[in-house]
């Protein structure tokens, strides 16, 4: 029996939340509890508070737990705890409690569409579809659940969808239309370009297409991310080189299309996509995206000044842009944690709640300010000048992260940086400087490949933790050949270009008792059937010696590393934190350095740090060379294992790389 008192003080915290009075409302709901802790509606409310008003994930999974717990028929809590869950990175459990909220609410549309989108990421793509269908069979008028639908289908079948749009292209010209808008994305990122380009021109020939500019750049580059052969992939190159070139020399219209309130630029942001995909390739995107860079400057609307636009003298105010990314996750984690906050005022910046779930004030420090950035373009550029930064550093902005793309186009603090985690320079002209290793960069005038001012610092910049030594598992243990020689290739599929599918195969095909094993990462089996079909196409004679692991979990891709043989850098762009984790196995990481490209001698800055030099290749030959002495040799292997493990500590955990960070924030002026 609910007590009169908290049955009050409940009602007047819904009335205070109603009134957009959060804080006050939270202490009727607490007040109410403290009278009746079993008042299972109050800890509901208190959870959607703590979730919405204060982005406080523990204590609204908790008050979430505590209504199921008093009331197990509480339905709105099973959605909320999923939400909670979502946003801790936990899919499944997220999809657990939406199921069960479904069992209560199973006519809600809503949720049947954010059960579909969890199942889409999930890679779970027929349930997703039957979601959907779900959802617009509950809700025939809701627009959104039938656009849903529809690209589920078009995304499984793409190829049947671009046939049907040109047979219905004369008796339904509107239809074909749109369909040729929806199936161009899907077409260039599936990698079938030339039918994507040929929707674009479709979409291009109808008279009244808003933002044709934006249409114009995404027929014109067009980079295969897995391309069917190295002829391919140097066809849309260089196609995109000579369709940027006649970009820089292009007259534009004297009133930027992007609209004042950038409701329009999303469509634009999305041409640098092909130039964050350029940088897996044998072509330096230095240039193409210094001449987008240019062209969308130019579009953008005009920029009111900065309130604040000079630097701090005292306790400068650092703003770090962070997204829910694996890279940063490794390398900037310590390097935040770390950071004076007498010397510094921290502002991290989230990009989305699952970001702020992985960087929270637990994990970083509680003295940092914390801020969820706003959706809308317009709004977030306002939020963030709003904080009179001093410094804008974000962490990743060509790495396909769409909000730190549209952050990096405008000029949001006095000064603005990035650092190695973005694959090469920016191109955008708002970005100042751009952090660096003299171990990883080439030492002939290495500042001509960017458009930033190059800042070289001694050590890593990274503050790495030491990955734990994992020996549980046996090469049974993952289905592979108990005797010859393994060579890991653990990358992400997407640097598996094609001349570097070569490369493994000379190895291979050298050492008949060779076999090469690859992970299926990211986890993405529609990329990794593109991948085993250019094989089957290059390579079939050596398939029986190509193992394609399924995506692991830490702890079994650690142990991996301890029972490969070597482990092959890919060309162009290498090891990152794969590179981390290798070495701190002690696995020998074969590299050949790339002569211009930070991101293909990230491999070669740690063996420098470490001071060995037997691993590094000088050739393509040598490269195969190595590879095949060193896996084949056991003595000689588990030579160069000893002087890598004896040498790793240098890469781990160093104090260098932070003290270098302060000096370059204490000390850095405005780009002149």
């Amino acid at each position: 029996m609910i007590s009169n008192e908290a049955q009050r003080y409940y009602q007047q915290g819904c009335d205070l939340q109603l009134a957009g009075q959060q804080t006050a409302a939270l202490d009727a709901f607490l007040r109410a509890l403290e009278l009746d802790p079993g008042l299972s509606l109050a800890h509901l409310q208190v959870g959607q508070l703590y979730l919405e008003a204060q982005n406080d994930l523990d204590l609204a999974q908790a008050a979430f737990e505590k209504a199921l717990k008093f009331n197990p028929q509480c339905a709105p809590a099973y959605y909320h705890l999923g939400q909670v869950q979502y946003q801790q990175g936990k899919p499944v459990s997220a999809l657990q409690n939406w199921q069960r909220y479904l069992q209560f609410q199973p006519e809600d549309s809503k949720v049947q569409l954010e059960i579909g989108d969890l199942l889409a990421e999930l890679g779970k793509k027929q349930q997703a579809n039957n979601r959907y269908l779900k959802a617009s069979s509950l809700a025939p008028q809701n627009q959104e659940a039938l656009d849903r639908q529809v690209q589920a289908e078009i995304s499984q079948n793409p190829l049947q969808f671009y046939q049907l749009m040109q047979v219905s292209e004369q008796t339904f010209p509107n239809e074909s239309l749109e369909l040729a808008r929806n199936l161009a994305f899907l077409l260039e990122n599936k990698g079938f370009l030339k039918e994507a380009r040929e929707c674009y021109g479709k979409v291009l020939a109808s008279p009244q297409l808003p933002d044709r500019l934006a249409w114009e750049l995404k027929q014109d580059l067009l980079v295969p991310v897995f391309p069917s052969s190295q002829a391919q992939q140097l066809h849309y190159l260089e196609k995109t080189r000579q369709s940027l070139i006649a970009w820089e020399n292009r007259q534009l219209p004297a009133a930027p299309p992007i609209q004042t309130n950038l409701s329009n630029l999303g469509l634009y942001l999305l041409n640098w996509v092909p130039l964050e995909n350029m940088a897996y390739s044998a072509y330096n995107p230095a240039q193409e995206r210094r001449r987008l860079g240019q062209v969308l400057h130019k579009l953008l609307p005009p920029q009111a000044p900065l309130r604040h636009a000079t630097l701090r003298k005292q306790k400068r105010r650092i703003g770090f842009v962070l997204s829910a990314s694996g890279a940063v996750l490794k390398f900037m984690v310590g390097l935040l944690q770390r950071l004076p906050t007498n010397i510094f005022e921290i502002y991290i910046l989230h990009t989305d709640k699952v970001s702020a779930a992985y960087f929270s004030a637990e994990r970083l420090q509680p003295q940092f300010q914390y801020h969820l950035l706003q959706e809308s373009p317009r709004a977030v550029v306002q939020q963030i000048r709003d904080l009179e930064l001093d410094i804008l550093y974000l962490t990743e902005p060509n790495a396909q992260q769409g909000m730190q793309s549209l952050l990096a186009s405008f000029r949001l603090a006095p000064v603005q940086v990035t650092s190695w985690l973005s694959s090469g320079t920016t191109g955008q002209p708002h970005l100042d400087y751009f952090l660096s290793s003299e171990l990883v960069e080439p030492p002939e005038n290495p500042a001509q490949y960017y458009t930033e001012r190059l800042v070289l610092q001694k050590t890593l910049p990274t503050y790495f933790f030491r990955p734990p030594r994992v020996r549980k598992y046996q090469r049974s243990d993952y289905g592979l050949p108990e005797t010859g020689q393994l060579y890991l290739c653990p990358h992400l599929m997407h640097k598996i270009q094609p001349d570097f599918e070569t490369l493994m195969a000379e190895i291979l095909r050298a050492d008949p008792e060779g076999h090469l094993v690859l992970l299926t990462n990211p986890n993405n089996e529609e990329l990794r059937g593109l991948l085993l079909q250019r094989f089957e196409q290059n390579i079939p004679e050596l398939m029986s010696r190509i193992w394609f692991l399924p995506y692991l979990k830490s702890e079994e891709y650690l142990n991996l590393l301890e029972i490969g043989d070597v482990s092959l850098d890919p060309l162009y762009f290498g090891g990152g934190t794969t590179s981390y984790e290798a070495l701190g196995s002690g696995i020998p990481m074969i590299t050949l350095p790339d002569p211009e490209r930070l991101h293909g001698r990230v491999t070669l800055g740690c063996y420098r740090k470490m001071g060995l030099e037997a691993c590094i290749a000088k050739d393509r030959q040598d490269y195969v060379q190595k590879a095949l002495a060193i896996a084949s040799d056991k003595k000689r292997n588990a030579e160069i294992r000893a002087e890598i493990l004896a040498q790793a500590d240098q890469l781990f955990e160093d104090q260098a790389a932070v003290s270098e960070l302060c000096e370059f924030l204490s000390s850095v002026s405005l780009r002149a």
